[in-house]
């Protein structure tokens, strides 16, 4: 293949997804110093990821140095399991001392994950079908793809999706070919860029790989070679959890993955984001598996399918079976436990306790339907290549990249609308003026009841004041530790042990059930939100039960 071609397509296609990225999002949110947008983005989740980094910066080093020690204190959690995208989390933290005091980096993270999508989608396309015209304008395909749009900036770090298309891309550029010292980089460098940026994503990954590795043994009849680059990837994985501290604490992993499948007509299914076709039924909480073509993908695709019939089936060779397999595998692990058509429940496969809890560890299985949607889309615009004459393929590939914007039109503006407004956001705390002027009397916010209070507005006040937190929303279960905390400071209470540098947060339903002792001043800040102190706060009056 023409690597000046390829090399010319990876920029044009870089340059495509920059240009999709400004003119959807804007610039505003790629200033590392404008963080209040991330408030009013509507999902609890990428506030998520920007408090986990705000207390990681803040945390002191540890030998495990993905730890956060401020987030659930007293206990240390890794920044794994805010979803704080830790590859950027540590970089940037050592970079810290020179860091403005605001700080963050999901900004720069979606506009990169846009940029490498156009690239990578740009050379798999040029790679399959050898046309670089038709390539290019495959890109915004892949780019303004539902899976990669609904993750960007509601959990961005599963926007990195172009790590599929790349572990595609490897696969089949046949880097077996390649000399085994630069195989075991490539191949250990995916294990460590993958799960530093999600699990989830990793996961994908290491399957796909495996693949190709299955398709190598069959070409080359080497095991040798197989077994050293999949050792590599494995350790190189396995040490980045273990040094990010993945194993610190080990949390429990919920049951069974039930209730965030994938449903059958999720590529048709436009859960009502289409101008032009209606949403369609699902089962509750199937929006994880959500991956709607678009109605310019779905025609190509009929129109792939035509051209297959019309002109002959490819010839299987074992890489096509191979695909196949693979797609049948994801596709059915996607739907697992519950197999389902709209709201109709088609099968449903009990689980052994032991089983679901293994299971729970990927129980959002719903995402795993990702690389059979980049498969069809990928295979669908090669057979248009293919099938076509050049001529013929982009007359009609350039009407379908527009049916598929006017598809996704409402959409579009909708995200254009959210992103280009200014924002300013402030805690409630933050808008208690006697409180701030004692503020620095305090190392630790103590939230007491488990719900009925905003974490994540406490959590950031927390930060912004250097305090500690106790309560936080993490990806695995916390909360029999985060209940155990609270009850041995309650016990403390009213055994006379006093914490006059703890400032409690609370609520009227909590205080009915567990009266604080009389040593602890209690002020309403709001209808839900009530503070205490072993120190009296002038200005702040006293909260009537």
């Amino acid at each position: 293949m023409n690597k000046l071609k390829t090399t010319q397509i990876w920029w044009l296609g870089c340059l495509t997804g920059a240009l999709i990225f400004i003119l959807l999002y804007g610039v505003k949110i790629l200033n590392p110093v404008y963080d209040d947008w991330i408030f009013f983005t509507g999902h609890h989740d990428i506030m998520q990821h920007y408090i986990g980094w705000c207390h990681f910066r803040q945390s002191m080093w540890h030998s495990h140095f993905g730890l956060i020690d401020t987030i659930s204190y007293p206990t240390s959690m890794s920044v794994i399991w805010t979803d704080s995208i830790p590859l950027f989390a540590v970089f940037f933290k050592l970079l810290d001392p020179i860091l403005p005091e605001t700080f963050q980096y999901l900004g720069l993270f979606g506009f990169l994950s846009f940029i490498l999508t156009g690239g990578i989608s740009g050379i798999l396309i040029f790679r399959m079908t050898s046309r670089p015209v038709f390539s290019l304008l495959s890109v915004p395909f892949f780019v303004l793809s539902y899976p990669l749009l609904y993750r960007m900036f509601f959990h961005t770090s599963l926007a990195a999706q172009w790590l599929i298309l790349l572990t595609f891309y490897l696969w089949f550029c046949d880097t077996y070919e390649l000399r085994l010292w630069k195989r075991c980089i490539i191949t250990g460098g995916l294990g460590i860029l993958s799960i530093s940026i999600h699990p989830y994503l990793w996961m994908m990954c290491a399957v796909i790989l495996l693949f190709s590795f299955i398709d190598e043994l069959i070409r080359t009849r080497r095991i040798l070679p197989v077994l050293i680059c999949g050792s590599v990837f494995s350790a190189a994985s396995f040490i980045t959890l273990l040094l990010l501290g993945a194993f610190y604490n080990m949390m429990t992993v919920g049951g069974a993955s039930q209730g965030f499948e994938s449903n059958l007509n999720t590529f048709i299914n436009s859960m009502e984001l289409s101008l032009f076709l209606p949403g369609l039924p699902t089962v509750e909480n199937q929006y994880e598996g959500f991956c709607y073509f678009g109605l310019g993908l779905i025609v190509c695709a009929v129109l792939s399918l035509f051209l297959l019939i019309g002109k002959g089936f490819c010839r299987f060779t074992a890489r096509r079976v191979l695909i196949l397999s693979l797609v049948v595998l994801f596709l059915v692990f996607s739907c697992f436990p519950l197999l389902s058509f709209g709201n109709s429940v088609l099968f449903r496969l009990p689980l052994p306790e032991g089983l679901a809890s293994l299971l729970g560890v990927f129980r959002s299985n719903g995402r795993f339907i990702w690389p059979v949607y980049y498969i069809l889309i990928t295979a669908a615009l090669t057979l248009m290549a293919r099938r076509l004459s050049p001529k013929v393929s982009l007359c009609l590939l350039i009407p379908l990249l527009c049916l598929q914007i006017l598809d996704q039109s409402p959409y579009l503006l909708q995200k254009h609308r959210l992103f280009s407004a200014k924002y300013e956001y402030s805690a409630a705390l933050d808008q208690v003026p006697a409180l701030l002027k004692v503020i620095d009397k305090y190392r630790h916010l103590v939230i007491l009841p488990a719900e009925g209070i905003d974490t994540m507005d406490m959590a950031y006040f927390a930060y912004n004041h250097s305090l500690t937190t106790n309560r936080f929303y993490f990806a695995r279960d916390t909360t029999w530790w985060q209940n155990a905390t609270v009850e041995s400071y309650l016990y403390d209470l009213n055994n006379d042990r006093h914490y006059e540098d703890f400032l409690y947060v609370c609520n009227d339903e909590f205080l009915r059930d567990n009266p604080l002792p009389d040593t602890v001043h209690l002020y309403r800040i709001s209808d839900s939100v009530i503070i205490g102190s072993e120190l009296p706060i002038d200005g702040l009056e006293a909260a009537a039960l």
